[in-house]
């Protein structure tokens, strides 16, 4: 059986007939665990995820400071990637996609859920040409705003329409909570 014919979505997990298979493994990518709410919200999820289905690991950046905390959650591995930061650095975003590649191929995960818009499309890239079946993003925020320069906003916007063609779920947090607010 394949992962697509035997994932559930509602419940994200492998089964056969009602019966699991295996744990799911699934790594959360989160460009820096800083204060902010997709920096709490990963820990969140990582923390309350049934271990009963799922295998849990965390790539981030080795700084921020909820890294400590991250380390400490209960059967979570945690993978530092040096190389990825919020500011744009070709060579370095380069290296991150090889090393986010690499690890990947060698842990073959079953889903890969990005959080920030930088781990969001370099963890996309990483999971699509490792072969990762499952690519999962959360839109906590945007890189991109009004007041931003042209060229660089519209760059924004094209790589994060790119980067949605291979991202099997696009979840809009952030976005339908703003809605919610506006309407009451």
């Amino acid at each position: 059986m394949s992962l697509s014919q035997g994932f559930c979505a509602q419940n994200l997990f492998l089964f056969e007939e009602g019966n699991i298979l295996r744990k799911l493994k699934v790594l959360h990518c989160i460009t820096k665990l800083e204060l902010g709410g997709a920096q709490k919200t990963t820990p969140d999820i990582l923390r309350y995820l049934p271990r009963s289905l799922y295998s849990l690991s965390l790539a981030t950046s080795p700084d921020g400071v909820l890294i400590d905390e991250a380390a400490n959650i209960a059967d979570v591995k945690v993978y530092l990637i040096p190389t990825l930061k919020r500011q744009i650095d070709p060579l370095s975003d380069l290296r991150t996609i090889v090393s986010l590649y690499r690890l990947f191929k060698k842990e073959m995960f079953d889903i890969v859920h990005t959080h920030s818009s930088k781990a969001g499309i370099l963890g996309r890239w990483a999971a699509k040409f490792s072969g990762v079946p499952i690519i999962v993003h959360t839109i906590h925020g945007f890189a991109f705003y009004d007041s931003q320069n042209w060229f660089i906003k519209n760059l924004y916007i094209l790589l994060e329409k790119i980067t949605a063609r291979i991202t099997e779920a696009l979840e809009l947090k952030k976005i339908f909570s703003s809605i919610a607010e506006k309407s009451t």
